[in-house]
């Protein structure tokens, strides 16, 4: 998974995006863990200059990121 998300960071910087969408979409659940990568690698594309939006949060994951209390860390809008 780690490799993955370095080459997928690799590609959005090089494109020089301003902002980049995380679309979560098909993510089913997300544990403490999940979380944290999540955080490690949107602090990553924030110190490259890409601001990093979380899109396409299924209900039941937004809920799991409140309730391990990754919603401030994660930058989680609230829902429209």
């Amino acid at each position: 998974m780690h490799q993955f998300l370095v080459e997928r960071l690799n590609e959005v910087t090089v494109n020089n995006s301003p902002e980049a969408a995380i679309d979560l979409a098909r993510v089913s659940d997300i544990d403490a863990c999940g979380c944290q990568l999540l955080a490690l690698f949107m602090e990553s594309l924030k110190r490259r200059g890409t601001t990093p939006v979380l899109a396409a949060v299924p209900a039941t994951v937004r809920e799991r990121i409140e309730s391990l209390g990754f919603r401030d860390l994660l930058a989680l809008q609230p829902e429209p």
